[in-house]
Formats: C-alpha cells, structure tokens, sequence
C-alpha cells in the first residue's frame, strides 16, 4: 500500500509492514495505520492460531514509535463462537478484523473498528487505554 497523490505520484511507501485497509496521517507528521498479529488461544480445550489487529504509527522514515495490540487490550473471551466453532481444519480465526482506525485531534483519540467483534473502540492516545 502506498500513499499517492491524485495524479498518482507515490508520495510515500511504508515499510515492510503487511498494512491493510488505510494509512493516515497524523497531526504530527507520521502515519497511522493497522497491521495483522497472531497468537494461539486455548478455548473449547484446543489452541487455535488467532489473528488480531495491532494499530501502528509509523514516521515517515518507517520507524515504529507507538503500537496498540489488540491482544493486549481486548478480552478473548469475547469473539464469534459461531465462526470459530466452524473454522475449517488447520485455518487461523480471523478474531478482530479491524476496518479502520481515526485519530482524532480534538481529545488525542483513536477509533478503532472491528468488524468481527462488531464494535467501534475509543482508544485513549499516547496512553492506549479504552475508554
């Protein structure tokens, strides 16, 4: 995923980074964007591979100097019994997939959606707490 502008110049490449659905920029200059992580979670007396959000804000050199994981702030005891119960054999579950994620200047917050946990999550900024 770049950053073009509308006449399609690339104005800017991240990093080797799997980044999905947006990149913003942010009122200091660097980015925000979602990336994938995994982890095995132990329910119904099983581990299965979970892939949750983890919520970046990269400079524009592609360091990483902030990171939101969701795994860390989010309860695993929360997700779609549903579709986990009919994962077929030997597929990750696809636990939070996150749609997009806004900084808002106005109180340093971040939206965060997820669309399988079907909510939208305040996220307090620099401090990543929910609120």
């Amino acid at each position: 995923m770049n950053i073009t502008s509308l006449n399609g110049v690339i104005l800017w490449t991240p990093p080797q980074l799997d980044c999905h659905h947006e990149v913003n920029f942010l009122p200091n200059g660097n980015f925000m964007t979602l990336t994938h992580t995994e982890r095995f979670v132990h329910t119904w007396g099983d581990s299965t591979l979970w892939i949750g959000d983890i919520i970046l804000e990269i400079t524009p050199e592609g360091i990483v100097v902030w990171e939101w994981d969701c795994f860390d702030h989010l309860s695993t005891v929360d997700f779609d019994s549903v579709v986990l119960a009919n994962l077929p054999p030997h597929e990750a579950y696809d636990w939070t997939h996150g749609n997009s994620c806004t900084f808002d200047a106005a109180d340093s917050s971040i939206y965060y959606s997820s669309r399988n946990l079907s909510r939208i999550v305040k996220i307090d900024y620099p401090a990543g707490d929910i609120v």
